[in-house]
């Protein structure tokens, strides 16, 4: 894994070997029996995608 800075996300955003969601599905485990949860994140849904970007930590107090 490598970690960039945010001033290099406009320049990678829209790479093909880039997916989120390529990546997610294989990090955490999407394809095997018993993860089917995660097997959305592998989606090109977005729904994975909104909820990062709701920032539900902000909702953990509640």
């Amino acid at each position: 894994m490598t970690m960039l800075p945010p001033s290099m996300a406009n320049e990678i955003r829209n790479k093909e070997h880039s997916s989120f969601s390529q990546w997610a599905m294989k990090a955490f485990h999407g394809n095997l029996p018993g993860f089917d949860g995660f097997r959305e994140s592998g989606q090109d849904s977005g729904i994975v995608q909104a909820v990062i970007a709701n920032d539900p930590t902000k909702s953990l107090s509640h």
